[in-house]
């Protein structure tokens, strides 16, 4: 791990695992839950089922990111 990072770091061999493990679970959830997407419509728009208040609430979220990282540094 020296040869990647030259700082210093606190994190065990036990952080690692559990880190390239969660990773490891969401690749494994993405794989099974998009195993059901047949078509673009599917994959990009949920197959325009998603609820409005669904959308409001991304779109809101996504907003106040965007004003965070531009706005606080």
């Amino acid at each position: 791990m020296e040869t990647w990072f030259s700082g210093a770091s606190n994190l065990t061999a036990l952080d690692y695992s559990v880190v390239l493990g969660a990773i490891a679970v969401l690749f494994l959830i993405g794989f099974l839950v998009g195993k059901k997407d047949s078509t673009t419509n599917d994959f990009f728009l949920g197959n325009r089922k998603i609820p409005g208040w669904a959308a409001c609430l991304s779109f809101v979220a996504t907003e106040i990111s965007a004003v965070t990282i531009i706005s606080v540094p």
